[in-house]
């Protein structure tokens, strides 16, 4: 899988509310160790607005469990963290975070 154009790829398939493709990719950059896989699972979140809020907080936490890893880049002003809150709140749990 060619990692760099399948950003798109990504996207479509969260905002067709597949789950295929996206996760493939993941596993995909997973693999590969990509640099920015917190900002993919910032924008894989992005599925709560598709009615996948459950998925949503599952990415989310995904990439705050790679925070402080040296390996990934960070994701500037929190907004990872400011995500999976968003995510929970539309999973029904708007304290939880």
């Amino acid at each position: 899988m060619d990692l760099p154009s399948s950003f798109t790829e990504l996207a479509r398939a969260d905002l067709s509310g597949g789950a295929g493709p996206s996760t493939e990719f993941l596993d995909a950059a997973r693999a590969h160790r990509l640099r920015r896989l917190r900002w993919l699972y910032v924008g894989a979140a992005n599925c709560m607005f598709l009615g996948r809020a459950e998925a949503a907080v599952g990415y989310g936490e995904a990439g705050l469990a790679l925070l402080g890893d040296p390996r990934y880049d960070p994701v500037p002003a929190d907004f990872d963290y400011f995500q999976l809150a968003l995510a929970h709140y539309h999973a029904g749990r708007p304290g939880k975070f």
